[in-house]
């Protein structure tokens, strides 16, 4: 197999590195192919100490479109394939409401404090949040998913959207129409800006 169709094969899968059983030839995905978009970086939390991982898009252009907000806690790397489904569900996501991937920052968040210095630092110009119980967390209130995915809310001066928990959509195909009103309602609102 050539080298060139193994790395594509590997970066299909998610991986960046490739070592051969007799360790003479380590394959990388180059840089300018990845053009960082998929690189994680670990952050620990002054606050909390909480260690999660992160999203290190940095955008390209000036500013970002859209934040996108999940809970630190959830995430569970140990299964690969999972993990994977849910970047994608992510990226078609990000796609269908007409953001150029480039203008998208991820973040997980672990507390409030720590989403208020990652604002502070994306200033982004809406934010979007796939986690009602995290919406809550976020706004101090403690409302139904269907009264926080009804209207649009703010953070520090930013619109604020909310959705449901990603692996909820990924595991109940019934929640895509729901998310997909949810996207369209911020579709809506970034045309207008």
């Amino acid at each position: 197999m050539k080298k060139q169709r193994r790395i594509k094969y590997l970066k299909n899968m998610g991986l960046d590195v490739w070592l051969k059983l007799d360790a003479t030839e380590v394959i990388t995905i180059d840089a300018n192919q990845n053009k960082n978009r998929d690189i994680k970086s670990i952050e620990l939390c002054d606050d909390c100490n909480t260690s999660h991982k992160y999203s290190n898009h940095t955008p390209t252009i000036d500013s970002v479109d859209l934040l996108i907000l999940g809970d630190a806690n959830e995430n569970d790397s140990s299964n690969q394939a999972h993990m994977i489904k849910l970047e994608k569900l992510l990226e078609n996501i990000i796609y269908s409401i007409g953001v150029r991937i480039e203008k998208v920052s991820k973040v997980d968040v672990c507390c409030v404090n720590f989403l208020n210095r990652k604002i502070e630092e994306i200033q982004p110009s809406r934010i979007l949040v796939f986690d009602p119980l995290l919406a809550n967390k976020i706004l101090g209130n403690n409302d139904e998913i269907d009264i926080l995915r009804e209207c649009q809310h703010e953070l520090n001066g930013i619109l604020l959207y909310v959705t449901f928990n990603l692996v909820d959509i990924l595991n109940n195909s019934d929640l895509k129409r729901l998310v997909w009103k949810d996207l369209c309602l911020l579709r809506k609102d970034m045309e207008n800006k």
